[in-house]
């Protein structure tokens, strides 16, 4: 049985590196190495230790950029702090601060403390469809996972394409995780065929259909926020700067108005799929409900105007009406992947496109939702362009292969 004095260096950092970057567990290890329950515990602390100590050289031999975000993760800091901790003057930790902006990295400097907010912030969108009321569509999506081996790509496009075609639908919303993030689950890093936030955005760019006229609108989900915990990067704002018909509508949530007082809730959860599947959907507008009418009560309000309710990652469809407000899950575009298999889950691979009448009092008269399904294609990511490892450029590069096997 192995003990920790007796791997070699090479093998210690092997450990340190399966554990910290690609979250095997210790019994996997443990098992690897044939280390005894004896040695176990040490075998252990000594892994830690070294990541550790591997994770501040990695910190002090960065470039400055690096060294501040790594810091910023951690808590906010005050600019002088940030000044002593590397020995520098105000100005360049100020250029340094711009440049990370520029970068999609969302940092706020308000009182001479500077600070990685909780979750990064979007727009506020109003009347996204005019003024008018009467008959109005558009598009529901969510869970795209681009980068996931099981996306389905396929699907995304006859989606889009019936939905402008057929319908006429000029606006998409999108209801969280564009993209399949990193180490969101155990063993997530062996289902991906894009790994970094730029390959991953690159691929989004690059496979979400464009169209005349059609503009999409899209909040965060947990598996986006990934790359915003490791890195403090806003991967929507990536996104949204190289396509301008993508518009970064917030975090978790964000409320939308369709037409003036019509307005439609975006929301992306946290947890797994209840038993009662409406259950959550349930329970979230009858706090929407509660939070709507005190806007009544102390004034911010003159009438209630949330009308839709759109929920993602749940990878499941399901409709109902609660009061005036019509609450739907679309199911997603990513096909049945470790995660869900060990749940014992398969997800709804599909979308919804909606039309609505509007009556001139700004009730819904009439709404119909049209559900699309489609069935799920194994590895159809490689029937698609593979995904640029260069930087994200405002001009983007035609497909120059694909992964599909003559």
């Amino acid at each position: 049985m192995t003990t920790w004095g007796q791997l070699t260096n090479e093998q210690k950092l092997e450990v340190a590196r399966l554990h910290g970057k690609e979250n095997k567990s210790w019994a996997e290890l443990s098992k690897k190495y044939g280390i005894d329950i004896g040695n176990f515990s040490t075998f252990k602390r000594k892994a830690q230790q070294l990541i550790k100590k591997d994770v501040q050289q990695v910190t002090e031999q960065s470039p400055l950029k690096d060294k501040v975000i790594a810091l910023l993760l951690q808590r906010p800091y005050t600019l002088l702090e940030l000044c002593n901790r590397f020995d520098t003057s105000p100005n360049k930790i100020q250029d340094v601060i711009e440049a990370l902006k520029n970068e999609h990295h969302p940092i706020e400097s308000k009182d001479n403390t500077v600070e990685l907010p909780a979750k990064p912030n979007g727009h506020t969108l109003k009347s996204i469809m005019g003024e008018s009321l009467g008959k109005i569509c558009w598009a529901e999506m969510a869970d795209t996972h681009n980068g996931s081996r099981y996306a389905q790509k396929s699907a995304v496009n006859s989606f889009i394409d019936t939905a402008y075609e057929k319908y006429n639908v000029r606006h998409v919303l999108h209801s969280g995780d564009a993209t399949a993030g990193t180490n969101v689950y155990r063993g997530q890093s062996h289902e991906l065929y894009a790994t970094s936030a730029m390959e991953q955005a690159d691929d989004f760019c690059n496979s979400i259909p464009e169209k005349p006229g059609l503009d999409y609108y899209a909040i965060q989900g947990n598996h986006d926020y990934s790359f915003y915990k490791s890195a403090g990067l806003d991967i929507l704002s990536l996104i949204a700067s190289q396509r301008k018909d993508i518009i970064h509508a917030g975090c978790d949530e964000a409320r939308i108005s369709l037409v003036d007082g019509i307005d439609v809730m975006l929301w992306h959860p946290s947890g797994g799929v209840p038993y009662a599947v409406s259950y959550r959907g349930q329970r979230y507008v009858t706090e929407l409900s509660g939070s709507e009418l005190m806007d009544l009560v102390v004034g911010e309000k003159t009438s209630p105007s949330l009308r839709f309710v759109q929920i993602g990652h749940l990878h499941i469809l399901n409709l109902f009406v609660h009061g005036p407000t019509y609450v739907s899950q679309a199911g997603c575009f990513e096909g049945t992947n470790g995660y869900l298999k060990a749940k014992g889950l398969r997800p709804f691979i599909g979308g919804i496109i909606w039309t609505a009448e509007i009556s001139t009092n700004k009730m819904v008269l009439e709404a119909t939702p049209h559900i699309l399904n489609y069935p799920e294609i194994p590895d159809d990511y490689r029937n698609h362009r593979v995904p640029m490892t260069a930087p994200l450029m405002e001009r983007r590069l035609d497909t120059l292969f694909s992964m599909k096997g003559e």
